[in-house]
């Protein structure tokens, strides 16, 4: 990967951070409690905590027709508050107008 997409990576990440520690699921008023931003884990892509599972492979699998019930029998350490976590961000992902950007030093 070059240059510029180590920066855009790294860009991404603290955004998705910020954004993470900022954003309220505003059904429940909770924060993001089971979804985490690290760049040293699978590229600092948003993953469910603790799992090398990212969001977008969730949504990808219930996009292509699998049910949860079916994500759930297939990968046994998934729960169903994970999907539900899964589905919560990216609501509030895609209803977000701004993306906070991390300026770099």
């Amino acid at each position: 990967m070059g240059l510029l997409g180590r920066v855009w990576r790294f860009r991404f990440a603290e955004a998705a951070e910020t954004l993470l520690t900022s954003l309220s699921v505003p059904s429940s008023g909770m924060a993001f409690r089971r979804i985490t931003v690290d760049p040293a884990q699978m590229g600092g892509v948003p993953c469910i905590r603790g799992l090398r599972v990212t969001v977008s492979w969730v949504l990808g699998q219930l996009a292509a027709g699998r049910t949860v019930d079916q994500l759930l029998e297939d990968y046994p350490y998934l729960e169903p508050d994970h999907v539900t976590a899964v589905l919560e961000f990216a609501a509030a992902i895609v209803n977000e107008r701004e993306v906070p950007m991390a300026r770099l030093a």
